[in-house]
């Protein structure tokens, strides 16, 4: 992929380039045009033929030109511009808004002082299987999507092996009593991310049938790297290539089931750490997501439960917003 002052290089050579063309091509096709007509109706052509013929000659290169305004349009709609880190926050925490010490309430402190700060809360009420809103969560909910910090709602899926209806009767109770406050996404966990039994084309039927229903966002988490087929084939919009305790990330990470994924242009990937130990390799791991393929990380020092933000959480937020992750669009487009 292209660093950002060799895409800019890239740009002004095609177009200077492109200018130079055009400009010489129009006496190019001036000439060929009047020697093709002087060629076919000899000395018939006189001066107001030839000026016909001109005239005609400027229309093609007007319509040249459009043509190269549309493709340099277009291309320049597939690039996109270079985004901050971004975070998936797990807040399986109840709201706790009443309290002095409010773990949702300090996510929309840090948001409102790094406004830029690409923050994604997935939120778990009755571990996503409900059938009535919780007053509660329906607050909660608000606030965050007022604070401008994406919501997605948690689902299980038991490794694929979850009947596909239940999962969907799932995702149908969020769009129906949730989606309307400003869910934009389904977070799928327990997700099985080797594809030896077509348990990739499981996930995608449900990345489509959320697509269908208007979400804007499917996060897979297999917690390990899938197979490349599930990146290659835009199953989801983002996978978690990663969920674990800081001691394995040390211990396996690039080795064994643990490794950096290819990049994609469509799907982006998540690495979720937990139980980290101090802020100096909080910062270090924060650092190299981007050269590790990941575009959006959470570390945190507290537990595998998830059970609140952890000490450091301003930190991270003021680190991750100093490293850029690879320019890609966000949203999986096949669908």
């Amino acid at each position: 992929m292209l660093l950002q002052q060799e895409k800019k290089g890239f740009k002004m050579f095609n177009r200077k380039q492109n200018k130079n063309f055009f400009k010489g091509s129009s006496n190019l096709l001036i000439m060929v045009t009047t020697m093709f007509f002087s060629t076919v109706f000899g000395n018939a052509v006189d001066v107001n033929d030839s000026i016909k013929i001109r005239v005609k000659s400027l229309d093609m290169i007007k319509e040249l030109n459009v043509i190269q305004e549309k493709t340099k349009s277009k291309k320049t709609q597939n690039i996109t511009s270079s985004k901050k880190l971004g975070m998936i926050v797990p807040l399986y925490i109840y709201p706790d808004f009443n309290k002095p010490n409010s773990e949702w309430q300090r996510i929309i402190d840090n948001k409102k002082a790094h406004p830029k700060a690409d923050i994604i809360v997935i939120v778990n009420p009755s571990n996503g299987h409900f059938s009535k809103t919780d007053p509660t969560y329906v607050n909660a909910i608000k606030k965050i999507v007022k604070a401008n910090i994406t919501v997605v709602g948690y689902v299980y899926t038991r490794y694929g092996v979850r009947d596909i209806k239940f999962v969907k009767n799932d995702i149908n109770s969020w769009t129906r009593l949730y989606k309307k406050l400003g869910v934009t996404g389904i977070f799928f966990d327990e997700v099985e991310g080797r594809d030896s039994k077509g348990e990739r084309a499981y996930y995608e039927k449900l990345t489509k049938y959320i697509k269908a229903k208007g979400y804007e966002t499917s996060i897979l988490n297999p917690g390990i790297t899938a197979d490349q087929t599930f990146i290659d084939n835009y199953t989801a919009d983002i996978i978690v290539s990663f969920e674990a305790s800081y001691t394995a990330y040390k211990r396996d990470f690039k080795t064994g089931d643990v490794g950096k994924t290819i990049e994609s242009k469509k799907t982006s990937t998540a690495l979720m750490v937990y139980d980290i130990d101090s802020v100096s390799n909080l910062k270090k791991a924060i650092a190299d997501a981007p050269s590790d393929g990941f575009d959006y990380i959470y570390v945190t020092s507290s537990n595998k439960n998830w059970s609140n933000l952890g000490k450091n959480f301003e930190t991270h937020i003021t680190e991750m917003l100093k490293y850029n992750r690879d320019p890609r669009p966000y949203l999986c487009s096949k669908f």
